[in-house]
């Protein structure tokens, strides 16, 4: 997903991730960024750092509680040493500066897509063992319990 407001950005992103085979949704305010994300999952978010209706920090936080697994990269024109600790510090897991060299970008952009691929599989992975032991543990649990309902029948019928 790609949220800036600078059409010329949004274009130029838009070009550069499709003709590499991203699938992406793009928005031009942090609100319009925020309903994309709660519409479906996104591997990774490009973040304009000011954006016209809020803060491109606070739309980070709060995409990091609609979706934690999103990776999130902020791009800003007007990078700061202190903008880029504070995105850092929020959960950002790339801050890349404008104007930015395409190559440059897409290496961080498939980084970061394929570090939160692995996560969410590793993830999933677990839970599906988790799954898998609790209905273990489930089918004892319910042979015990026939076993004892087996034993106080026989013993009912003797």
């Amino acid at each position: 997903m790609v949220i800036d407001d600078d059409e010329l950005t949004r274009k130029a992103l838009q070009k550069l991730l499709e003709r590499r085979g991203y699938d992406l949704d793009i928005a031009q305010s942090g609100k319009e960024g925020i309903e994309k994300a709660v519409e479906r999952h996104h591997n990774v978010a490009l973040i304009d750092i000011m954006l016209p209706d809020m803060n491109g920090t606070d739309l980070l936080r709060q995409l990091k509680e609609i979706d934690p697994m999103m990776a999130n990269i902020m791009v800003t024109g007007k990078a700061t040493v202190d903008n880029a600790v504070e995105a850092l510090n929020l959960g950002a897991d790339a801050f890349i500066r404008k104007p930015f060299k395409p190559d440059e970008l897409l290496v961080t952009v498939e980084d970061k897509a394929a570090k939160q691929i692995v996560t969410s599989e590793m993830t999933q992975e677990k839970i599906s063992g988790f799954i898998q032991g609790m209905i273990k543990e489930l089918v004892v649990e319910l042979s015990s319990i026939e076993r004892d309902k087996r034993s106080r029948n026989m013993k009912d019928l003797v």
